[in-house]
């Protein structure tokens, strides 16, 4: 083998080192991205379905009221999940960027 075709191998394995590194980062800031959605997604329906209440027609009386009522009487703890699907969806392309 001539030094340039060592040089080139050498190059090669180094951009495939590289390249798997940067998608390591992005396989763990994907997994980031997707745990903090996970934790703050109940949070985050409880908020707009206070935000959306009719006045006079009020369901909820605060976040701990709209949290209990969910729980008990909507479905559990997947009421507080209601949606995620979709979102978990939009947002996986971008949560290594």
């Amino acid at each position: 083998m001539n030094e340039v075709t060592k040089a080139n191998c050498f190059f090669l394995s180094h951009q495939r080192h590289i390249l798997h590194v940067c998608i390591e980062a992005v396989d763990f800031l994907s997994v980031a991205g997707l745990t903090a959605v996970l934790f703050t997604y109940p949070l985050d329906v409880i908020r707009a379905r206070l935000a959306f209440q009719v006045a006079g027609d009020e369901m909820y009386r605060g976040i701990r009221h709209a949290f209990h009522t969910m729980v008990t009487k909507e479905g559990g703890v997947r009421a507080l999940y209601k949606g995620i699907v979709p979102t978990l969806l939009g947002m996986a392309p971008y949560a290594g960027q």
